[in-house]
């Protein structure tokens, strides 16, 4: 892919608000993108070019939780729409759900999932992305156990729609979700509409890009794509030309901020996200 270089300036119809489409443009959220400014001031001027949703990892056992939980209130009072992630460092992970190891992981991750069902039974529909299982079990054994932890959040609630993340492949680890195919066998198998495909673009390309096979596009109902370029705090958004997007139909961006000529750890993940048909 070719990014625009930072000392290029950006025509100004790049920064045209989004309108007239049915998908939604989302942000990556976290309280240290606000720094010590309001949120508001962050969110409001890209509110008017189309952002509309945000998405918050649910992790309540984080130490920065309260500060997360107190943003995304703000964030509600702003208007926006909610999407959820998923815990997956540390001790969360799939992986040993369908035997015995199910009472344990469930309690691990009830605080989230029930946060994130609050959340929709308030909202409406409201996307939850997830990672598969992974380790070196067989993959049979680990995708048995991304089925049965996708199903009991079916069964739990009523309003997350469960979106199973397209990962990077591992040299030594079985990742389930690393390639497409499985995607699509996965999320057909499980038979609900509220199951979906996130496409994260970026573990698709060092995948190797490969084609989307029979049925895949049709399952996707959240696009994300994060990249690491600096950018003067004036060029939030980096530019990807059409020829370039694998969809040709969703262009989705992100940045690395940059203050004064110094690097921040801010960092902004743009996401598009939509219903499947």
């Amino acid at each position: 892919m070719r990014l625009m270089p930072a000392e290029e300036s950006i025509p100004p119809t790049r920064y045209q608000a989004v309108t007239g489409s049915t998908p939604q443009l989302g942000l990556n959220m976290h309280p240290r993108w606000v720094g010590d400014g309001q949120p508001e001031d962050f969110l409001l001027p890209l509110k008017k070019l189309g952002l509309s949703v945000l998405e918050f990892r649910a992790d309540l056992s984080s130490p920065e939780w309260p500060d997360v939980c107190s943003l995304i209130e703000e964030c509600r009072r702003l208007g926006f729409e909610l999407a959820f992630h998923a815990p997956y460092t540390g001790p969360y992970s799939a992986t040993g759900f369908s035997g015995a190891d199910r009472d344990r992981i469930e309690r691990l991750y009830r605080p989230a999932i029930e946060y994130a069902a609050r959340m929709a039974e308030q909202a409406g529909s409201t996307i939850l992305v997830l990672h598969g299982a992974k380790g070196d079990r067989p993959r049979q054994e680990l995708r048995r156990d991304t089925e049965a932890f996708v199903a009991w959040i079916l069964e739990e609630t009523s309003g997350l729609c469960p979106c199973i993340e397209l990962l990077v492949r591992g040299q030594d680890t079985v990742k389930i979700g690393d390639n497409k195919v499985e995607l699509v066998e996965i999320v057909s198998e499980l038979g609900s509409p509220r199951v979906g495909i996130c496409w994260d673009l970026g573990h698709d390309v060092r995948n190797g890009l490969l084609a989307a096979p029979p049925g895949f596009r049709a399952l996707v109902r959240h696009v994300q794509f994060t990249c690491t370029i600096s950018l003067p705090t004036d060029k939030i958004i980096a530019r990807f030309s059409s020829e370039q997007c694998p969809t040709r139909t969703i262009c989705v961006n992100s940045a690395k901020l940059d203050t004064g000529g110094q690097s921040s750890s801010r960092w902004v993940a743009i996401s598009w996200r939509g219903s499947r048909p």
